[in-house]
């Protein structure tokens, strides 16, 4: 799902031509040049991955959701911290996607669900 939305940002939002998304040295040495407009589906794609799998994860752990979800969390963090990018843009990942969707996937995830 993740890779599926940030190949559709690249067509959305088009890169500038020398940035590579192919290549992870050519990105990592232009990195500075992309706006942060091209910076939408990538953090798009960490949050709803982010939020399907704190879901699953509270679905499948029925005694204590909420502590799996803020263990998995720690390693969405790290994940997160040493993947690259610009420092906005991690700090924008952790805070906005990381964290927050993993609390929201679990609290929806512990509702009851009703039939139509």
């Amino acid at each position: 799902m993740s890779n599926g939305l940030i190949t559709v940002g690249a067509y959305v939002i088009a890169n500038p031509i020398e940035v590579g998304t192919s290549d992870v040295d050519n990105l990592q040495k232009n990195i500075n040049s992309l706006t942060p407009a091209t910076f939408i589906f990538p953090f798009l794609a960490h949050a709803l991955v982010t939020l399907a799998g704190a879901a699953i994860d509270a679905r499948l752990i029925v005694s204590h959701p909420m502590s799996f979800s803020l263990i998995i969390v720690v390693f969405f963090l790290t994940g997160g911290a040493i993947g690259g990018g610009p420092l906005w843009f991690i700090l924008l990942n952790l805070i906005l996607a990381c964290i927050p969707m993993r609390i929201i996937g679990s609290h929806l995830a512990r509702r009851k669900l009703t039939p139509f």
